[in-house]
């Protein structure tokens, strides 16, 4: 399967979904994802505090965090190359 990036909204519908009870396999089959990205999804969301099927239900904050943490690339700033083109030309 080619790579695909979800955006906020497609990772909280899967939050929500977890939430209510739904299997891993059901919500991938209705959201068209991949089993092993809606797990991705609920376990990043649970290494961020989420309690699956707790008391607080996902929102949008959460599912913001989720996408930032998944999303590819360096956490802050340039990376290495960036920063060394940009010294040089100081």
């Amino acid at each position: 399967m080619a790579y695909r990036e979800y955006g906020m909204w497609e990772v909280l519908e899967v939050l929500r979904r977890a939430h209510r009870g739904e299997a891993g396999r059901a919500i991938a089959r209705c959201t068209g994802m991949a089993r092993k990205t809606v797990g991705r999804y609920v376990r990043v969301a649970g290494e961020l505090g989420w309690i699956c099927g707790g008391e607080a239900a996902p929102d949008e904050v959460l599912a913001g965090r989720v996408v930032v943490m998944l999303k590819p690339g360096p956490e802050e700033g340039h990376g290495a190359t960036a920063q060394r083109a940009l010294a040089s030309h100081e």
